[in-house]
């Protein structure tokens, strides 16, 4: 049988001309120290040896180097006494160290690439997985290895010239969005639009209209934008879809629900169903297993690879779980809402999360305070929009900014009309 193994990359003659530098002049250590680690060494006994170096600084000298690697008994896993004076002789100017560091550093990145690939495709063929989770990992292990050879910060001129020119392109162009528009004027007034990589957080009690508010805003984005990923962990897709019908097609929910449809109601169901019929673009994920953000990130990380969202819904947090250990409820949440945070963050889309209001609100507006779990929810959410209703007879849905990053908090009125499941501006017609 053919043998396919390949030696991965590396330089022996690089590794141990800068280990050779580090004894011939021990000032260089802390510099090397910056921009490798011994994992980075190739050969075992290098890697031993940097260990100890990096250990001991700028007082590296043959006498301190071997004592160190005696007392954590790894003096014959560097190869001895005998390696570490070939070390010392190996050169005779250390002039050279940054270009044998880089050397050494570029050979450390290739293997690192080539493991994380080749344990990606091992996962894959052990079919364990979701091809999703799959690539989710393997392009999060990547993206940490870009961060290593990237400044972890953007320069100064860079971001200003980058405001500056979007500034300019707005005032010629008068685009004052900064984000999807979601079709209620009184949303898109305040917020100018929900932004890229922003939370936005619907809150109220239950049966209030925050689910027909998200459906609404989805169904527009989703019409006018492009393509939205909505979880739902507490409505089924069936009746997701039925909302969207009886927001289409006027026809009462109640009648689609129980099929009681009037002759005159025909035609309207008829044209709504061919109207939802025509874009994929509005996507509902109703699977009890992206109750996990984890799974949830890895599906919306692999629906992007072909083709960006431009929203994101999850319905709702309470539901909502963590794949890491976690037995408080307190800390549930702050991992899960911070996971949400972060995949905003990465997808470059605004994420609306629904969440339930605690009972302590009783019958009056949402606080802040209220929201379950609230200290955390709080400090990851971009924006936190309370819903009210005073009078559940009435079709007034009041909208309370109680946090607004950026665009400070506001207050406005739309109009829910329950039976319908449609939420539309005041004096819309």
């Amino acid at each position: 049988m053919e043998n396919n193994y390949r030696v991965p990359p590396h330089d022996l003659d690089a590794e141990q001309a800068l280990l050779g530098a580090c004894l011939l002049n021990p000032a260089i250590v802390p510099r090397v120290a910056k921009v490798l680690h011994p994992a980075d060494f190739y050969r075992s006994a290098n890697s031993h040896i940097a260990e100890a170096i990096f250990e001991l600084g700028d007082g590296t000298n043959l006498v301190s180097l071997a004592d160190t690697l005696r007392r954590k008994g790894a003096l014959d896993k560097a190869g001895g006494m005998e390696h570490l004076v070939q070390l010392a002789d190996s050169v005779s100017t250390s002039a050279a160290w940054s270009h044998c560091a880089r050397i050494v550093k570029n050979m450390s990145r290739h293997r690192q690439i080539i493991a994380q690939c080749t344990e990606a495709m091992e996962r894959s063929f052990a079919q364990l997985d979701e091809p999703g989770e799959i690539l989710s990992d393997l392009k999060d292990r990547l993206k940490e290895l870009i961060a290593e050879d990237t400044a972890p910060y953007r320069r100064p001129i860079d971001l200003v010239r980058e405001i500056y020119a979007d500034i300019e392109e707005r005032n010629r162009t008068g685009q004052r969005e900064v984000g999807v528009k979601t079709g209620l004027k009184a949303i898109d007034i305040n917020m100018n639009g929900l932004e890229p990589r922003t939370t936005i957080y619907l809150a109220a009690r239950p049966s209030v209209g925050k689910t027909a508010l998200a459906v609404n805003i989805s169904e527009y984005i989703a019409t006018h934008h492009g393509r939205v990923l909505y979880f739902t962990a507490e409505s089924g897709d069936v009746m997701l879809m039925r909302r969207r019908l009886a927001a289409q097609s006027t026809v009462f929910y109640s009648r689609i629900r129980s099929g009681n449809i009037d002759d005159s109601q025909w035609p309207l169901l008829v044209e709504a169903v061919d109207e939802l019929s025509k874009t994929d673009n509005f996507v509902i994920v109703d699977k009890p297993k992206y109750k996990f953000v984890e799974y949830l990130s890895a599906l919306c990380e692999a629906e992007t690879l072909d083709n960006p969202l431009s929203l994101v819904v999850i319905d709702h947090l309470q539901l909502m779980r963590t794949r890491q250990k976690i037995t408080s409820r307190h800390d549930r949440f702050s991992v899960v809402s911070e996971k949400i945070q972060d995949m905003a963050k990465d997808l470059n889309v605004p994420v609306i999360v629904l969440s339930q209001l605690s009972r302590a609100v009783g019958d009056g507006p949402p606080r802040l305070e209220y929201l379950k779990e609230s200290g955390d929810i709080e400090q990851n959410a971009d924006t936190v929009i309370g819903l009210y209703r005073r009078d559940k007879t009435d079709n007034a849905l009041e909208l309370e900014c109680l946090k607004g990053r950026d665009i400070g908090v506001w207050r406005s009125e739309v109009r829910f009309e329950q039976n319908i499941q449609r939420v539309y501006d005041v004096g819309e017609e």
